[in-house]
Protein backbone atom coordinates (compact mmCIF):
# COMPACT_ATOMS: atom_id res chain seq x y z
CA UNK A 1 0.00 0.00 0.00
CA UNK A 2 2.90 2.57 0.69
CA UNK A 3 4.55 1.71 -2.31
CA UNK A 4 1.27 2.68 -4.63
CA UNK A 5 0.81 5.85 -2.42
CA UNK A 6 4.68 6.65 -2.82
CA UNK A 7 3.76 6.41 -6.96
CA UNK A 8 0.79 8.42 -7.08
CA UNK A 9 1.99 11.52 -5.59
CA UNK A 10 4.87 11.41 -7.90
CA UNK A 11 2.07 11.41 -10.63
CA UNK A 12 0.10 13.97 -9.19
CA UNK A 13 2.72 16.83 -8.37
CA UNK A 14 4.53 16.40 -11.39
CA UNK A 15 1.60 16.96 -14.37
CA UNK A 16 0.56 20.43 -15.47
CA UNK A 17 -3.03 21.66 -15.36
CA UNK A 18 -5.01 24.32 -17.82
CA UNK A 19 -5.21 27.77 -16.91
CA UNK A 20 -8.98 29.08 -16.25
CA UNK A 21 -10.48 30.13 -19.64
CA UNK A 22 -12.99 32.60 -20.95
CA UNK A 23 -15.95 33.09 -23.51
CA UNK A 24 -17.76 36.06 -24.66
CA UNK A 25 -20.48 35.25 -26.83
CA UNK A 26 -23.00 37.70 -29.13
CA UNK A 27 -26.31 36.65 -30.48
CA UNK A 28 -27.69 39.34 -32.70
CA UNK A 29 -31.63 39.05 -31.53
CA UNK A 30 -32.60 42.90 -31.78
CA UNK A 31 -29.64 44.63 -30.68
CA UNK A 32 -26.05 44.69 -30.10
CA UNK A 33 -25.75 42.95 -25.92
CA UNK A 34 -23.51 40.69 -25.33
CA UNK A 35 -24.97 37.47 -24.31
CA UNK A 36 -22.97 35.72 -22.27
CA UNK A 37 -19.08 36.05 -20.94
CA UNK A 38 -16.82 39.16 -19.82
CA UNK A 39 -17.40 41.57 -22.05
CA UNK A 40 -19.55 43.93 -23.11
CA UNK A 41 -22.51 45.04 -25.55
CA UNK A 42 -20.93 45.46 -29.69
CA UNK A 43 -20.33 49.37 -30.76
CA UNK A 44 -21.24 49.96 -34.53
CA UNK A 45 -18.33 51.57 -36.14
CA UNK A 46 -18.03 53.49 -39.56
CA UNK A 47 -15.02 53.38 -41.73
CA UNK A 48 -14.52 57.29 -42.97
CA UNK A 49 -14.51 56.94 -46.45
CA UNK A 50 -18.11 55.68 -46.19
CA UNK A 51 -19.36 58.98 -45.20
CA UNK A 52 -22.05 59.47 -41.98
CA UNK A 53 -23.12 57.06 -39.39
CA UNK A 54 -23.02 52.92 -38.78
CA UNK A 55 -25.51 51.47 -40.69
CA UNK A 56 -26.93 48.02 -38.48
CA UNK A 57 -30.24 46.78 -39.46
CA UNK A 58 -31.68 43.64 -37.47
CA UNK A 59 -33.52 41.23 -39.75
CA UNK A 60 -35.23 37.64 -39.55
CA UNK A 61 -35.54 34.34 -41.44
CA UNK A 62 -34.26 31.12 -41.39
CA UNK A 63 -31.02 29.68 -40.72
CA UNK A 64 -30.35 25.55 -40.76
CA UNK A 65 -34.14 25.37 -41.14
CA UNK A 66 -34.83 27.44 -37.72
CA UNK A 67 -36.05 30.66 -37.10
CA UNK A 68 -32.99 33.01 -36.57
CA UNK A 69 -32.34 37.05 -36.57
CA UNK A 70 -29.11 38.72 -37.57
CA UNK A 71 -27.76 41.99 -38.10
CA UNK A 72 -27.33 43.39 -41.54
CA UNK A 73 -23.94 45.68 -41.77
CA UNK A 74 -23.59 47.92 -44.90
CA UNK A 75 -20.43 48.23 -46.62
CA UNK A 76 -18.31 50.58 -44.03
CA UNK A 77 -19.84 49.43 -40.65
CA UNK A 78 -18.05 47.39 -38.57
CA UNK A 79 -18.74 46.01 -34.71
CA UNK A 80 -16.28 46.90 -31.89
CA UNK A 81 -16.23 43.26 -29.80
CA UNK A 82 -15.44 45.27 -26.06
CA UNK A 83 -14.55 41.25 -25.29
CA UNK A 84 -13.27 41.61 -22.20
CA UNK A 85 -10.55 38.52 -21.93
CA UNK A 86 -6.97 38.39 -20.46
CA UNK A 87 -4.12 38.76 -21.47
CA UNK A 88 -2.25 35.13 -22.24
CA UNK A 89 0.32 33.65 -24.68
CA UNK A 90 3.39 35.29 -23.14
CA UNK A 91 2.68 38.53 -23.53
CA UNK A 92 0.83 42.00 -22.36
CA UNK A 93 -2.17 41.08 -25.30
CA UNK A 94 -4.72 38.08 -26.55
CA UNK A 95 -2.25 36.34 -27.90
CA UNK A 96 -4.47 32.37 -27.82
CA UNK A 97 -7.50 32.93 -28.87
CA UNK A 98 -10.33 31.56 -31.45
CA UNK A 99 -12.50 33.77 -33.35
CA UNK A 100 -16.07 31.99 -34.40
CA UNK A 101 -18.55 33.78 -36.21
CA UNK A 102 -22.00 32.98 -38.19
CA UNK A 103 -22.07 34.94 -41.20
CA UNK A 104 -23.33 35.91 -45.19
CA UNK A 105 -22.61 38.09 -47.69
CA UNK A 106 -24.53 39.42 -49.85
CA UNK A 107 -21.61 40.25 -52.38
CA UNK A 108 -18.67 37.98 -52.73
CA UNK A 109 -15.86 37.78 -55.22
CA UNK A 110 -14.00 41.12 -53.71
CA UNK A 111 -11.16 41.30 -50.49
CA UNK A 112 -13.73 41.43 -47.47
CA UNK A 113 -11.78 41.97 -44.06
CA UNK A 114 -13.26 39.65 -41.62
CA UNK A 115 -11.53 41.44 -38.23
CA UNK A 116 -8.96 43.51 -37.73
CA UNK A 117 -6.59 43.51 -34.35
CA UNK A 118 -5.60 47.31 -33.92
CA UNK A 119 -7.29 49.70 -32.03
CA UNK A 120 -7.88 52.72 -34.23
CA UNK A 121 -10.75 53.54 -36.69
CA UNK A 122 -10.24 52.94 -39.29
CA UNK A 123 -7.11 50.66 -38.35
CA UNK A 124 -4.12 52.05 -38.95
CA UNK A 125 -3.26 49.01 -40.90
CA UNK A 126 -4.11 45.90 -42.94
CA UNK A 127 -6.76 43.42 -41.15
CA UNK A 128 -6.02 40.31 -39.50
CA UNK A 129 -8.20 37.73 -42.09
CA UNK A 130 -10.31 38.58 -45.53
CA UNK A 131 -12.22 36.48 -47.58
CA UNK A 132 -10.45 36.82 -50.85
CA UNK A 133 -11.86 37.23 -54.18
CA UNK A 134 -12.18 33.68 -54.85
CA UNK A 135 -14.24 33.49 -52.06
CA UNK A 136 -11.84 31.46 -50.31
CA UNK A 137 -10.62 32.72 -46.73
CA UNK A 138 -6.60 33.57 -44.71
CA UNK A 139 -4.17 35.64 -44.86
CA UNK A 140 -0.88 36.49 -46.57
CA UNK A 141 -1.78 34.87 -49.61
CA UNK A 142 -2.60 31.65 -48.11
CA UNK A 143 -6.53 31.29 -48.84
CA UNK A 144 -8.44 27.97 -48.62
CA UNK A 145 -12.06 26.87 -48.68
CA UNK A 146 -15.21 28.40 -50.18
CA UNK A 147 -17.79 30.91 -48.92
CA UNK A 148 -20.69 31.30 -50.89
CA UNK A 149 -22.78 34.45 -51.79
CA UNK A 150 -26.47 34.38 -49.09
CA UNK A 151 -25.36 31.53 -47.22
CA UNK A 152 -25.05 31.35 -44.22
CA UNK A 153 -21.58 29.99 -42.73
CA UNK A 154 -19.48 29.26 -39.76
CA UNK A 155 -16.02 30.35 -39.93
CA UNK A 156 -13.57 29.76 -37.08
CA UNK A 157 -10.39 31.76 -36.78
CA UNK A 158 -7.63 30.33 -34.37
CA UNK A 159 -4.35 31.89 -33.70
CA UNK A 160 -1.65 30.24 -30.88
CA UNK A 161 1.23 32.49 -30.03
CA UNK A 162 1.66 28.96 -27.93
CA UNK A 163 2.28 26.86 -31.57
CA UNK A 164 2.90 29.99 -33.63
CA UNK A 165 0.11 28.94 -36.07
CA UNK A 166 -2.92 30.78 -38.03
CA UNK A 167 -5.80 28.79 -38.89
CA UNK A 168 -9.20 29.31 -40.41
CA UNK A 169 -12.33 26.92 -40.83
CA UNK A 170 -15.29 26.85 -42.15
CA UNK A 171 -18.40 25.01 -41.11
CA UNK A 172 -15.92 23.09 -39.23
CA UNK A 173 -13.51 21.91 -41.95
CA UNK A 174 -10.05 22.82 -41.81
CA UNK A 175 -9.75 24.86 -45.18
CA UNK A 176 -5.91 26.99 -44.35
CA UNK A 177 -3.30 27.05 -42.15
CA UNK A 178 -0.43 29.12 -41.57
CA UNK A 179 2.30 27.53 -39.03
CA UNK A 180 4.66 29.62 -37.27
CA UNK A 181 3.34 33.21 -38.33
CA UNK A 182 2.18 33.67 -34.84
CA UNK A 183 4.11 35.61 -32.19
CA UNK A 184 3.46 36.90 -28.99
CA UNK A 185 2.51 40.36 -28.99
CA UNK A 186 2.69 40.57 -32.73
CA UNK A 187 0.53 41.70 -35.44
CA UNK A 188 -2.34 39.14 -34.14
CA UNK A 189 -2.67 39.99 -30.57
CA UNK A 190 -5.49 41.58 -29.71
CA UNK A 191 -5.97 44.73 -26.94
CA UNK A 192 -7.47 43.49 -23.65
CA UNK A 193 -8.70 44.79 -20.17
CA UNK A 194 -4.98 44.10 -18.88
CA UNK A 195 -3.36 45.01 -21.74
CA UNK A 196 -0.86 48.34 -21.98
CA UNK A 197 -4.09 50.10 -23.67
CA UNK A 198 -6.99 48.95 -22.08
CA UNK A 199 -9.40 51.70 -22.90
CA UNK A 200 -9.00 49.88 -26.40
CA UNK A 201 -9.87 45.90 -25.45
CA UNK A 202 -11.80 45.47 -28.72
CA UNK A 203 -11.45 43.27 -31.60
CA UNK A 204 -12.81 45.16 -34.74
CA UNK A 205 -15.12 42.71 -36.58
CA UNK A 206 -15.26 43.64 -40.77
CA UNK A 207 -12.76 47.13 -40.36
CA UNK A 208 -10.03 47.29 -42.30
CA UNK A 209 -7.75 50.45 -43.04
CA UNK A 210 -9.15 50.32 -46.46
CA UNK A 211 -12.38 51.23 -47.37
CA UNK A 212 -12.65 48.86 -50.28
CA UNK A 213 -11.85 46.10 -48.74
CA UNK A 214 -14.97 46.09 -46.75
CA UNK A 215 -17.97 44.78 -48.04
CA UNK A 216 -21.86 44.30 -46.70
CA UNK A 217 -22.06 41.17 -43.76
CA UNK A 218 -24.65 39.83 -41.92
CA UNK A 219 -23.89 38.60 -38.61
CA UNK A 220 -26.25 35.85 -36.78
CA UNK A 221 -23.75 34.90 -33.90
CA UNK A 222 -20.04 35.65 -32.64
CA UNK A 223 -18.03 33.95 -30.16
CA UNK A 224 -14.61 34.70 -28.82
CA UNK A 225 -12.85 32.05 -26.82
CA UNK A 226 -9.42 32.98 -25.33
CA UNK A 227 -7.95 29.23 -25.67
CA UNK A 228 -7.17 27.24 -29.45
CA UNK A 229 -9.94 25.52 -29.72
CA UNK A 230 -8.94 21.66 -31.14
CA UNK A 231 -9.82 20.83 -34.52
CA UNK A 232 -12.06 17.90 -33.47
CA UNK A 233 -14.10 20.69 -31.04
CA UNK A 234 -14.59 23.16 -33.79
CA UNK A 235 -15.44 20.38 -36.09
CA UNK A 236 -18.34 19.49 -33.27
CA UNK A 237 -19.03 23.04 -33.85
CA UNK A 238 -20.38 22.66 -37.45
CA UNK A 239 -22.13 25.63 -39.57
CA UNK A 240 -24.57 28.39 -38.86
CA UNK A 241 -27.04 28.12 -36.58
CA UNK A 242 -30.21 30.28 -35.21
CA UNK A 243 -28.82 29.53 -31.29
CA UNK A 244 -26.14 31.22 -29.72
CA UNK A 245 -22.69 29.53 -30.07
CA UNK A 246 -21.69 27.68 -27.09
CA UNK A 247 -18.17 27.39 -26.35
CA UNK A 248 -17.26 24.83 -23.62
CA UNK A 249 -13.52 24.78 -22.14
CA UNK A 250 -12.64 21.18 -22.93
CA UNK A 251 -9.53 19.90 -20.06
CA UNK A 252 -7.14 18.57 -22.23
CA UNK A 253 -5.15 15.32 -20.91
CA UNK A 254 -2.63 15.99 -17.94
CA UNK A 255 0.61 14.93 -20.02
CA UNK A 256 3.89 14.58 -17.53
CA UNK A 257 7.39 16.30 -18.56
CA UNK A 258 10.15 14.18 -20.05
CA UNK A 259 11.44 14.44 -16.85
CA UNK A 260 8.89 13.55 -14.88
CA UNK A 261 8.57 10.77 -16.60
CA UNK A 262 12.08 9.89 -15.93
CA UNK A 263 11.35 10.27 -12.73
CA UNK A 264 7.93 7.78 -12.61
CA UNK A 265 10.19 5.28 -14.21
CA UNK A 266 12.65 5.69 -11.61
CA UNK A 267 10.47 4.97 -9.03
CA UNK A 268 8.87 2.03 -10.65
CA UNK A 269 11.94 0.17 -11.01
CA UNK A 270 12.44 1.07 -7.06
CA UNK A 271 9.80 -0.42 -5.99
CA UNK A 272 10.28 -3.38 -8.54
CA UNK A 273 13.45 -3.79 -7.06
CA UNK A 274 11.80 -3.76 -3.13
CA UNK A 275 9.95 -6.40 -3.76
Amino acid sequence: MLRTTTLMAVLVFATTTARGQAVSSYNFAGNLEIHSGPGTALEAAVHPDAGGDPSVTFESGQIDGEDAQWASLAQGTGLLMNHGLPSNGGGDYVNVYTLVMDVSFPELSKWICLYSSNGAIPPANDGEAFINPDNGIGISGNYGGSVSVDTWHRVAIRVSSDTGAFTCFIDGVQVQENPDSIEADGRWALYGPDSPEPEINAVQLFLDDTFGEMGAARIANAALADWALPAGQIRQLGGATAAPIEIVFVEPPEVPAAGTIAIIALTAICLGLSN
